[in-house]
């Protein structure tokens, strides 16, 4: 080849290339420019749940203090001692009344009260039970039954334990009037619960008789921040170094008082009580610390995305996907739910399409078409030999005009 056939071919490619690389680049161009992205995950249908996680102390369900007026009777004696197992209905400390006739009907109108409150919890329970079996739910709306089912059995259930708590209670109130009646004016006070007896007061100051339920529970504070995000019945796993396993339960109570005086220079904390089975607990220590997780909100079976592969613009919330059709293309989206790094999308998005993970990759003009990283650890000698010239330097050719 003579010195000037070199020259123009030298001169034709350079402007073959300069001409391209115009075009590509060229403002409002019209070539396709194919984009090129390394990484995509086909999307998937998992439970999400945004949690708090904070700290707590097993301690017990609940203090049940009893009480003695001098102003009523004459105090007799005591019938327990501090550290005794009582049960419901366990005799605690017996007066005699001054007045056989005022005290019977004191009785009698705490427990025509207790009767009133029960007559309440039964039409409530009523309600509920017809609000739960009057339900139906869509294929949309089946991600979301079991929770709602569940929240509604877990009101019931608290319903009728509040129900049987105070169907003792007015027991008791009958044992009373029949001891003040075969005993001419001698009074029973009865432990209305089940636990221990925690102090006993001889000196006679009020509460007489503290008794602790033997239900165990877990009590803690939450901050102020934390108190904007939960509510009672709220689902809360417990977890702690004596458990073989995470144990579940419910946001039993929250108080929206304080624990202490609230001062300007101090952070204000707010007690709370979680109520579990404790035979889901292998051992359940009074005093003992655990870690607390509160699920604030959840959606089983979402459709999900890495929040990152979202791109957020005026007309709303789109990301990139591969269709079917082998091609890249921008879909709009209704995100939902965020946590842990993943997104729920609500609508635009089936499971087992995929995602391009990436799509800050993608310049502005590029695609249908795409192109992805050469493997270069995966090609060998012999598969090169194989090939033709061409055939190596067209891919190469087109991968490097393409961008």
């Amino acid at each position: 080849m003579g010195k000037w056939q070199r020259g123009v071919l030298i001169a034709f490619l350079i402007v073959f290339i300069t001409g391209n690389l115009f075009l590509i680049l060229k403002k409002d161009s019209k070539i396709d420019r194919a984009a090129f992205f390394e990484k995509w995950n086909a999307a998937k249908k998992e439970d999400l749940a945004q949690t708090i996680h904070t700290s707590g102390v097993i301690a017990p369900l609940e203090e049940h203090h009893f009480y003695f007026d001098s102003q009523t009777g004459v105090f007799d004696k005591f019938l327990v001692k501090e550290g005794e197992t009582v049960a419901s209905g366990t005799s605690l400390f017996e007066y005699r009344t001054l007045d056989i006739e005022a005290e019977a009907e004191k009785i009698e109108m705490e427990k025509e009260k207790v009767e009133n409150q029960i007559q309440s919890l039964e039409e409530h329970i009523d309600q509920l039970e017809a609000y739960r079996d009057s339900l139906t739910f869509d294929e949309e709306e089946k991600s979301s039954e079991k929770s709602i089912l569940s929240g509604i059995e877990r009101d019931i259930y608290e319903k009728e334990l509040e129900k049987n708590l105070l169907e003792q209670e007015v027991n008791k109130f009958e044992d009373q009037l029949s001891s003040l009646n075969d005993q001419s004016g001698k009074i029973t006070v009865l432990s209305d619960v089940d636990g221990i007896v925690k102090r006993v007061r001889e000196d006679l100051k009020n509460p007489v008789v503290t008794v602790v339920s033997s239900e165990p529970s877990v009590k803690g504070t939450f901050s102020e921040e934390e108190m904007k995000k939960v509510s009672s019945g709220m689902k809360v796993y417990v977890s702690s170094g004596s458990f073989k396993k995470r144990v579940e339960g419910i946001l039993h109570e929250i108080r929206e008082i304080p624990e202490s005086e609230p001062a300007v220079e101090k952070a204000s904390r707010y007690p709370y009580t979680v109520q579990f089975d404790p035979e889901d607990a292998e051992k359940t220590l009074i005093g003992s610390h655990v870690d607390v997780t509160v699920v604030t909100k959840e959606v089983n079976g979402a459709v999900t995305a890495p929040s990152n592969v979202l791109v957020k613009e005026k007309a709303g919330s789109f990301i990139w996907i591969l269709n079917e059709s082998g091609k890249i293309e921008k879909r709009k989206v209704s995100p939902g739910m965020k946590a842990n790094g993943k997104t729920e999308i609500k609508d635009g998005l089936k499971k087992g399409e995929f995602v391009i993970t990436n799509p800050k990759a993608i310049q502005k003009g590029e695609g249908p078409s795409f192109i992805t990283p050469l493997k270069a650890d995966e090609i060998t000698k012999k598969d090169l030999k194989r090939l033709k010239k061409e055939q190596i330097w067209k891919p190469i050719l087109k991968g490097f005009l393409s961008r």
